[in-house]
């Protein structure tokens, strides 16, 4: 018997080989449905996981995320997220909103504090050219006299080719990775229940 297969044997016959052998990946309906990559699911579980109740922990990350990396020119944009922590009521969260031209994915809206977050999703695709500037216009002309910011999210948290340094625009543009959504999930303390099997579902798929 040559050394090679000597050592093939060695390894087989291994506890640590024999535990990965038997190893299956988790279960991840994402992949099932085929939705691994459309943004369109992603954008729906993120507008779950802002809107619902159940999952307000993950809506105070989010927003401590947003005023933590915020820029320092948005001072007034920071004042109104940091009141959050004492507003009661949920926001009203929507999908796909915006005109023909300007369409993204989700809004936050907090009425109370004349605030709204709009939030561009990317998966697999790339940004379209003058993308977030559209939205930077549309929520300035939606929104007078509201504070205005746009997350854009990204798998890997890629600059927007359209940032509120090389715009005209007074709405600030933070780069958000999906890998920050996962941590979010991660680090939320939930007791068991469905809510909480589909939110470690999709931190699974995120992972």
């Amino acid at each position: 018997m040559s050394d090679l297969q000597q050592a093939i044997d060695k390894l087989r016959s291994s506890p640590h080989y024999k535990e990965l052998a038997t190893y299956e990946p988790p279960f991840n309906p994402f992949e099932i449905v085929g939705a691994t990559h459309l943004e369109l699911i992603h954008s729906s579980v993120l507008a779950w996981l802002l809107r619902d109740e159940a999952n307000k922990e993950f809506r105070q990350r989010f927003v401590t995320w947003i005023k933590d990396n915020i820029v320092v020119e948005a001072e007034k944009t920071k004042e109104a997220l940091v009141k959050l922590q004492n507003v009661p009521k949920k926001p009203i969260v929507k999908t796909e909103e915006g005109d023909k031209a300007s369409r993204y994915d989700v809004s936050v809206h907090f009425y109370s504090l004349k605030l709204v977050i709009g939030i561009e999703i990317k998966v697999r695709a790339g940004e379209q050219p003058s993308q977030v500037e559209r939205y930077q216009n549309f929520l300035c002309k939606e929104y007078p006299g509201y504070e205005k910011v746009i997350v854009f999210l990204t798998r890997w948290g890629y600059l927007s080719k359209t940032d509120d340094k090389s715009s005209d625009s007074v709405v600030p543009v933070l780069e958000m990775s999906w890998g920050d959504i996962a941590l979010m999930i991660k680090e939320i303390q939930s007791a068991p229940g469905n809510e909480n099997d589909f939110r470690m579902q999709f931190l699974q798929h995120l992972e």
